[in-house]
C-alpha cells in the first residue's frame, strides 16, 4: 500500500469516528489554525521570502491577514451557517417540519462523481473505468450506402456485408440501407449472398461470429419492420434465441415502414434509384445521417456526394473503419480494420450531433436568451405544451412502461407545471443582482453577485420518468438564460420520439433542440465542449461520461441512484408506515430512484410488517396486480432478467410471479435477507423489497454507514430524539421522516445525492442557481484615492497598520432589507426622542405639585 493510500485510509477512519460533526470541535480546530498563523508567522514569512521573495509586510497583508479574516468570519458565523434552514412549504407538507440541513461530505476520496446516459455501458476512458453492466445499444440514424454502378461491386458488397451484419446489425454506424441502380441490384444480392456464405460458413445461427438480438422488444420490432417487404436473402428467425438471420430486402420503397426508422438489426433494405442525382435527393429528403457511405471509382462523383449532402461523417469505399482513427470524431479507441491504399476514403469532421451543437451555440451567442421577457415567453410555451399534450404524453408512457393515465399527471406533469409556475413567478427575483456584505474598504462601493447564463447545457434524461427528469432541468436552464441540448433516454422510446416531435413546435428549436439516439449519440455529444452537463440516471455509468467532461473542464450535475434505506421503528405506527412504504416502493413498478430499496426493522415486528404490506397491496392492486391498471411494467428485457437474477435463492413471502412476455414482475417482498447478499450490493430499481433485521436503531445506523451514501433515507419513528440521532449520525442526499419520496415534491428543498448517489442539486431556485454563473461584481469610483494608499508600495508600518485595521473590520450588511430596517429603527428612535423631549417640556411648564407627591423630584 502506498504512502498516499495510508494517509487517505487513516483520514477516512478518523472521519468515520464522527468527531468532526460537533460545532465545538470545528471551532476548536479553526482557533488552533488561527493560533498556528500567529505563532508561526516568522517561519511563514521566511518560507515565503525564500520561495517568492516576499517581504514580511507583504506576507502579512496578502496572506496572513486574509487567512485570519476568513478564520474570524468562520468562527463567528459557523453556528449560523451550520444551522437548519427552514424553507417554504406546500399544502402537502404544511404541518411537517421542512428544512435544509448542511452536513459534512466526508473525505474527498469517498466521492466518485461522474455524469452520463442511462444507456451508456462501456464508454469513454476504458483505462479508468470500473466494472460495467452491459447495456442495450439503441442508437439513432439511418446511414445510407450508395453503390455506384462503375465500382468493384464484389469488394463493395464484402465490406458492406461485414459492416452491416457484425454484431447482428446492432452497430450505430452500420450501413442502414443500400441505394443502387436497378441494373445492378441482382449482382449486389448475389455478392452479398456469397459473402454471408463465406463469413458464417453457410449457417449463421450456429456460427460463433454471428450474434443475437438484445431483447424481446427489439426482436419483435425488427420482425414488424420486415412485414410487407420482399425478402431476397435470409429471413429465418428463432424467437427462443432472439435470432434473426442476415436478411436482405429488395425493391424497398422509400415510404415503407422499414425506411421510416433506424433498423439497428440484421435487416438490409435495397432501394433502387435512377442514378447519383436521385440518390442524393433521396438522402437529403431524410434526416441527416450519422454516416454516409459511398462506393465509387469516380473521384468527382464522390466529391459531388460530399458537397451536396450532409452527414456526421462520410466514408468512401469502405464501412466503419473511420471509427478506428483517433483523429476523427469517432476516434479514441482501436479497431480491427485498416484502410487499403487503393481505395479513397475520407470523413466529414462535423457529425450530426456537432452540427446541432454548433447551431445551438450560435443561437445562444446571438444573445436572445438574456432578456427576461424571452425566457418567460419560452416558459409559457413549455407550460402550454404540457397542458395541451397531456393525452399524448400519457399514451406514450402507457406504451413505454404501462403507466396509468391517472398516475402520469400526479407523478410527472404536475411537478413540471409547478416548476414552470414557480420560475415564471420568481424569475425577476432570481435573476436580480444579489447584494452582499461589505467591509470598510468597500463601504462606499457597489458590491453584488450577478447570476448569468452558463451557455449551452447538455441535459441527459432518464427513462423511468422521461418527462419530469428531462424537462425539470430544462425549466431551470431556460430560466437561467441558457441554451440546452436535450437528450432523452432511448429506452423510453415512445416518449423520446414524442418529445422530439413536440418540443420544437413550442419552444425555440435552435436554442432547445432534441437529439435522440443511444450510446454513440451520447458519446458524440460528450465529446463537445458544453458549458454544463446535467445527467440523471444510473450511478454505474456516470464515471465514464464524467471522464469525458473532464477533458473540457465541464462542470457536471449528477442525479444518480443508490440503495435508499427505510428504517421502521418498533414503536411507530407500523400499519401506516407500511402503507406509505408500499406506495413509494411499488409505484412505477419500483423504477424510481428514490423508492425505498430495503427495509430495516427489528425481528419482533418483521412479521407484522410483512402482513401490513400484504394487506396494502391487496387494497392497492387487487388480488392480481397484473390485471391492475395502476401497476406498471419493467422497461425492457434486460432489466427484467436483472431483477429476476437478484431474486435467485430467495423464497418470496409476498409475490414473486413474473411474465417475460409482458416484462411483468409482481410486487415482491423478501424477508430475513442477509446483509451481504447480492441483493444488498446493488440498487434493485424494481418491485422487489428486501427486509433486513437489525437489533436496534444503533445497529441500523451502523448498517447504513457501512454502505454507500444513499440518495434518500426514510425513517418511521415517533420518538423525536431517536429521529434526531439518526439524522445526525447518518448521511444521505435527503431525509423524509414518517413518509417516503414526499421531499421530491417540494421545489424549495434541494434534490440531489452525495457521493455515489450524485453531485449537485436542483428543483426550483436550486436549479436556477446550479445552471447559472454567479459573477462577483465590485463597482468602484476613481475618487477617494487616499483610502487606497495603505495598500500601495512602498510599505511601512503606518500603512500596514491602516490596512490591517480595514481588513480586520467586520462585515457590514448593506442589503436593501437591512437598510429599510435601519431607516425604520432610526425613525422610531428619533420619534421616541422627540416624544420624550415634548413630555419633559410640558412637565417643566406645569404646576409640579402632583409630581412632587408622586416622588418625581425625589
Amino acid at each position: 500500500m502506498s504512502r498516499e493510500q495510508l494517509v487517505v485510509d487513516r483520514t477516512r477512519r478518523a472521519f468515520r469516528t464522527g468527531r468532526s460533526k460537533p460545532l465545538e470541535f470545528r471551532i476548536q480546530q479553526l482557533k488552533r489554525l488561527r493560533s498556528f498563523l500567529k505563532e508561526r508567522q516568522k517561519e511563514i514569512n521566511e518560507a515565503l521570502r525564500r520561495d517568492l521573495g516576499k517581504s514580511e509586510l507583504s506576507t502579512e497583508l496578502y496572506e496572513v491577514l486574509v487567512l485570519e479574516a476568513e478564520l474570524k468570519l468562520a468562527i463567528s458565523r459557523l453556528a449560523e451557517w451550520a444551522a437548519p434552514r427552514p424553507v417554504e412549504k406546500n399544502l402537502l407538507s404544511l404541518t411537517a417540519e421542512v428544512y435544509v440541513k448542511p452536513e459534512p461530505l466526508g473525505v474527498g476520496f469517498d466521492h466518485i462523481f461522474y455524469t452520463g446516459s442511462t444507456t451508456v455501458g462501456k464508454l469513454v476512458m476504458g483505462a479508468a473505468a470500473q466494472h460495467l453492466t452491459p447495456v442495450t445499444l439503441e442508437l439513432g440514424g439511418k446511414s445510407p450506402c450508395y453503390i455506384d454502378s462503375n465500382c468493384d461491386i464484389a469488394t463493395a458488397c464484402r465490406r458492406i456485408t461485414w459492416g452491416k451484419f457484425i454484431n447482428s446489425g446492432q452497430t450505430c454506424i452500420a450501413p442502414d440501407y443500400i441505394l443502387c441502380e436497378s441494373s445492378i441490384q441482382t449482382r449486389v444480392l448475389a455478392e452479398i449472398k456469397k459473402c454471408i456464405q463465406v463469413f458464417y460458413q453457410g449457417d449463421p445461427k450456429n456460427s460463433s461470429d454471428y450474434g443475437r438480438i438484445i431483447n424481446q422488444r427489439q426482436f419483435n420490432r425488427l420482425l414488424g419492420l420486415m412485414e410487407g417487404s420482399v425478402v431476397a436473402l435470409g429471413g429465418d428467425v428463432d424467437e427462443s434465441q432472439f435470432y434473426i438471420g442476415p436478411t436482405v430486402l429488395k425493391d424497398v420503397k422509400g415510404d415503407s415502414r422499414v425506411m421510416m426508422e433506424e433498423i439497428f438489426g440484421p435487416l438490409l433494405p435495397i432501394v433502387t434509384v435512377s442514378g447519383l442525382e436521385e440518390a442524393i435527393q433521396f438522402i437529403n429528403d431524410r434526416e441527416k445521417p450519422l454516416v454516409l457511405y459511398v462506393f465509387s471509382n469516380d473521384q468527382k462523383r464522390i466529391q459531388r456526394v460530399m458537397s451536396e449532402t450532409s452527414s456526421g461523417a462520410l466514408l468512401a469505399n469502405d464501412c466503419m473503419v473511420h471509427f478506428i482513427d483517433n483523429a476523427l470524431p469517432f476516434g479514441g479507441r482501436t479497431g480491427t480494420g485498416r484502410v487499403l491504399p487503393e481505395f479513397y476514403w475520407t470523413a466529414v469532421q462535423v457529425t450530426m450531433e456537432r452540427q446541432v451543437f454548433q447551431r445551438t451555440r450560435e443561437a445562444f451567442l446571438s444573445g436572445r436568451t438574456r432578456p427576461l421577457e424571452f425566457r418567460l415567453q419560452q416558459l409559457h410555451a413549455l407550460q402550454k405544451m404540457i397542458t395541451e399534450k397531456e393525452t399524448e404524453i400519457s399514451t406514450a408512457l402507457k406504451q413505454d412502461i404501462n403507466r396509468s393515465q391517472y398516475d402520469t399527471p400526479l407523478l410527472e406533469l404536475i411537478g413540471i407545471e409547478n416548476e414552470i409556475k414557480l420560475a415564471i413567478e420568481k424569475l425577476s427575483d432570481w435573476a436580480a443582482p444579489r447584494s452582499v456584505e461589505k467591509n470598510l474598504l468597500t463601504i462606499s462601493d457597489e458590491v453584488y453577485v450577478q447570476p448569468e447564463p452558463l451557455g449551452v447545457v447538455l441535459i441527459i434524461g432518464a427513462w423511468n420518468y422521461p418527462w419530469s427528469l428531462t424537462l425539470q432541468p430544462l425549466v431551470g436552464a431556460i430560466a437561467a438564460g441558457n441554451a440546452a441540448v436535450v437528450k432523452p433516454s432511448e429506452l423510453s422510446e415512445c416518449s423520446s420520439l414524442l418529445l422530439r416531435a413536440l418540443l420544437p413546435r413550442y419552444v425555440d428549436k435552435d436554442l432547445y433542440p432534441v437529439v435522440t439516439g443511444g450510446v454513440s449519440e451520447t458519446q458524440e455529444l460528450l465529446r463537445l465542449r458544453f458549458d454544463h452537463v446535467f445527467y440523471t440516471g444510473s450511478s454505474r455509468v456516470g464515471k465514464l461520461v464524467m471522464e469525458a467532461a473532464a477533458h473540457h473542464l465541464t462542470p457536471v450535475t449528477l442525479e444518480l441512484g443508490g440503495k435508499s434505506p427505510c428504517y421502521i421503528d418498533k414503536n411507530s405506527d407500523v400499519r401506516i408506515a407500511c402503507r406509505r412504504v408500499t406506495w413509494g416502493k411499488f409505484v412505477n413498478c419500483g423504477q424510481t430512484c428514490i423508492a425505498p430499496d430495503y427495509i430495516l426493522c427489528e425481528p419482533c415486528i418483521q412479521g407484522q410488517v410483512v402482513e401490513c404490506i400484504r394487506q396494502t397491496l391487496l387494497e392497492f392492486y387487487g388480488a392480481d396486480p397484473k390485471c391492475s391498471p395502476d401497476y406498471g411494467r419493467i422497461i425492457n428485457q434486460r432489466h427484467f432478467n436483472r431483477i429476476l437474477s437478484l431474486m435467485e435463492g430467495y423464497t418470496p413471502v409476498i409475490g414473486g410471479q413474473s411474465d417475460s412476455s409482458q416484462c411483468y414482475i409482481a410486487p415482491t417482498v423478501l424477508k430475513d435477507v442477509p446483509p451481504h447478499s447480492r441483493l444488498m450490493q446493488e440498487e434493485i430499481f424494481g418491485p422487489v423489497l428486501p427486509i433486513v433485521t437489525v437489533s436496534d436503531m444503533d445497529d441500523a445506523i451502523s448498517f447504513i454507514n457501512e454502505r454507500e451514501k444513499p440518495l434518500a433515507l426514510y425513517i418511521f419513528c415517533s420518538d423525536k430524539k431517536a429521529i434526531k440521532q439518526m439524522i445526525e449520525e447518518t448521511t444521505s442526499g435527503g431525509v423524509t421522516v414518517n413518509d417516503v419520496m414526499m421531499h421530491y415534491t417540494l421545489s424549495s428543498l434541494p434534490f440531489g445525492g452525495v457521493g455515489q448517489s450524485g453531485m449537485g442539486c436542483y428543483h426550483g431556485k436550486h436549479t436556477f442557481d446550479r445552471l447559472s454563473h454567479h459573477r462577483a461584481c465590485l463597482i468602484r469610483s476613481l475618487n477617494m484615492e487616499r483610502m487606497n494608499l495603505a495598500r500601495y508600495p512602498p510599505q511601512d508600518r503606518r500603512r500596514a497598520r491602516r490596512a490591517r485595521m480595514a481588513l480586520r473590520s467586520p462585515l457590514i450588511d448593506t442589503s436593501k432589507r437591512t437598510l429599510i430596517w435601519a431607516v425604520v429603527a432610526t425613525i422610531l428612535g428619533v420619534c421616541l426622542l422627540i416624544a420624550l423631549l415634548v413630555i419633559l417640556l410640558i412637565a417643566a411648564g406645569l404646576n409640579c405639585t402632583c409630581w412632587y407627591w408622586r416622588g418625581f423630584y425625589n
